[in-house]
C-alpha cells in the first residue's frame, strides 16, 4: 500500500493477443486482505474451538441424528411416530443404528474406559442397558415433537462391564 504495508492479492493474468502473436500480458490484481484475514480468523475460531471440546472435562459427544429425523419424518406425523417408538421396539432399534457419531473427547474416553474412539465406537452397544434404551426412545420423543433440548438421567455400562449413572443434556 502507499503507506508501506502489505496487501494480500490474487493476480490473474491474461495474455493480449493482436495479429495472432502475444504482444503482452494484462494483469488483474484483486485485494483479497479482507478474504485472508477472515480465513485466519476461522482457522483461529476453530483451533480454540476444537481444543475446548478435546480437553474439556465433561463428557462431550457430537452427533448426526439427520438420518433418523428423516427416516422418522417419512412415517407420518408426530403422534403417529411417536406411538410407533413407544410400541414399535425394531424402529427403535433401526434408529440407534442410524445415528452417526462425529466426534467424542478424552472424558468420554475416559468416561466409558475406553482407549480410542474406535474402541468406543465398535463397542457402543455393549454400553446400553435397556434402562438406556429406555432415555433414548423419550430422546427420540423429544426429537420428533420438536424440542431442542432433553434431559434425562440414565444408566450405562463402560466397556468393562462397570455400571455406571450418567446424566444426558441434549441440544440441537
Amino acid at each position: 500500500k502507499k503507506g508501506g504495508s502489505f496487501v494480500d492479492v490474487e493476480i490473474i493474468g491474461v495474455p493480449v493477443i493482436m495479429g495472432g502473436k502475444i504482444i503482452g500480458v494484462l494483469g488483474l490484481y484483486l485485494d483479497i486482505s479482507i478474504q485472508k484475514r477472515m480465513e485466519r480468523d476461522l482457522i483461529q475460531s476453530e483451533s480454540r474451538f476444537r481444543s475446548l471440546f478435546d480437553y474439556s472435562p465433561i463428557s462431550l459427544w457430537e452427533e448426526d441424528f439427520s438420518d433418523v429425523k428423516n427416516m422418522l419424518d417419512s412415517l407420518g406425523d408426530a403422534e403417529y411416530i411417536v406411538s410407533e417408538l413407544m410400541s414399535n421396539n425394531e424402529l427403535l432399534k433401526r434408529s440407534l443404528e442410524l445415528v452417526k457419531i462425529i466426534n467424542v473427547n478424552q472424558a468420554t474416553l475416559d468416561m466409558y474406559n475406553a482407549s480410542s474412539k474406535n474402541e468406543l465406537l465398535d463397542g457402543l452397544t455393549n454400553v446400553m442397558p435397556e434402562e438406556s434404551i429406555i432415555s433414548f426412545r423419550k430422546e427420540l420423543i423429544a426429537l420428533v415433537q420438536g424440542k431442542t433440548h432433553y434431559e434425562s438421567e440414565t444408566t450405562q455400562k463402560r466397556l468393562d462391564g462397570k455400571i455406571i449413572n450418567t446424566n444426558l443434556r441434549l441440544t440441537l
